[in-house]
């Protein structure tokens, strides 16, 4: 079954798009972009030159040199001499992370190359094009994997490694400052430099690559113990009543890819342990006794959620398939919520051909003096939560977002 997600509308397009650069920097590009944006007044350095003129970017053209990167450009644009964009890390954003000429110097050239192309992309997105979006614009580095370190064991046909895992890179707009993966990333008011080969975006935040699951986030921070308790006891739930087949809360939170490439991807708004005591579960044993008293079978026999996943399914945004063949999207961030029109007016939705299963969001969102508030769809006047820190977390298979309460039917 495939499930494809309309998402055009989150955004107002921009001129020139980007296409996936499968490959990794040991093998050739595949290309296919459109042509070139032309810059108001002209460019007349190339990338490279850029990078030898652009202050306090030392350390960034020091990894540029040492991992041939020019090289590597134009292996990746022969034949079409398409542009790039290349978002640069200063050198006090290369220090916040703990990186310095020396240590860039030592690096292996394959963790150079996982620093570099992951702030590389097809495509030109100069800052006259970015100002427009409103919402996150996903992206493709250069960069795959045929590796990924699992939080849990794969049970055997969960991860396929015939396909390499695909980074994406979350471009956005919002108060006036550039974002990636969410986050902003460079001072407000900040422009691009416009090169002949392409665009170049001084930013003051290294952003690297997602290295955890959801799963792994969501475990190990003990904000989310509850919700994680919740999530595990409903699963030990339905092993008792032999519905594991239908219903597992915490396999969606980990990564899993199928046939060509695809990988679920969920927005996940979990509760913190307030939230749950806020509704009166003051311990985990309130949490485990209240879904004891499920029913594992409606009037028709058939399976259904447990009386927890009731109140927190909502909170996952995405629809999952074993068979799906082409990815969707389904990675919200905060400016993305906070544009509410057009999230709320999403539908996951299956081709004509594989059965009627039109799929709406669970919840709708609004803008609440720039926190995003959240209200379940079938209870509109039932219990607001609001975003909390941490939100925006950025994992291998999706966002995971903090929300204050649960998201109850009542008020």
């Amino acid at each position: 079954m495939m499930i494809f997600i309309r998402r055009s509308y989150l955004w107002l397009v921009i001129v020139l798009t980007a296409s996936a650069l499968s490959c990794t920097k040991s093998q050739e590009p595949t290309i296919s972009v459109g042509q070139p944006v032309k810059y108001a007044g002209g460019a007349i350095h190339t990338l490279a030159q850029l990078l030898d003129s652009v202050p306090g970017c030392t350390i960034y053209s020091a990894a540029w040199k040492k991992a041939n990167m020019n090289a590597w450009l134009d292996s990746a644009r022969s034949g079409n001499n398409q542009p790039v964009t290349i978002f640069v890390p200063t050198d006090n954003a290369f220090a916040a992370a703990g990186f310095t000429v020396d240590k860039i110097n030592q690096l292996p050239l394959a963790q150079l190359d996982s620093l570099l192309l992951y702030l590389l992309v097809q495509g030109s997105y100069p800052s006259q094009n970015v100002i427009n979006l409103q919402g996150s614009l996903e992206l493709y580095p250069p960069l795959t994997t045929s590796y990924i370190k699992r939080s849990l064991p794969d049970p055997g046909f969960l991860f396929d490694t015939r396909y390499p895992y695909k980074y994406e890179l979350y471009l956005g707009w919002a108060n006036n400052s550039l974002h990636l993966n969410g986050h902003p990333v460079a001072p407000a008011g900040s422009q691009s430099f416009a090169a002949t080969d392409g665009v170049l975006w001084s930013i003051d935040t290294l952003v690297q690559m997602p290295q955890p699951e959801s799963y792994q986030v969501l475990t190990s921070d003990t904000v989310f113990s509850f919700y994680m308790a919740a999530r595990r006891y409903s699963n030990q739930f339905y092993q008792r009543n032999n519905t594991i087949s239908i219903f597992n809360d915490t396999l969606q939170m980990q990564l899993y890819t199928t046939g060509y490439g695809a990988k679920n991807a969920f927005t996940i708004l979990a509760p913190v342990n307030d939230a749950f005591r806020r509704a009166g579960f003051n311990s985990i044993s309130d949490i485990t006794a209240y879904i004891d008293r499920s029913s594992p079978k409606d009037a028709s026999g058939n399976a259904i959620c447990t009386n927890m996943d009731s109140i927190l399914n909502p909170g996952t945004i995405g629809v999952g398939n074993w068979f799906q063949r082409a990815p969707f999207v389904n990675t919200f961030f905060m400016t993305d919520l906070l544009n509410s029109s057009a999230i709320n007016n999403l539908v996951v939705h299956q081709p004509a051909g594989l059965g009627d299963s039109t799929v709406f969001i669970s919840v709708h969102f609004g803008n609440d003096n720039g926190q995003v508030v959240v209200h379940r769809n079938d209870y509109p006047n039932g219990r607001a939560a609001h975003i909390v820190a941490p939100h925006d977390i950025y994992t291998l298979n999706g966002v995971v977002h903090a929300l204050d309460n649960l998201l109850l039917p009542n008020p």
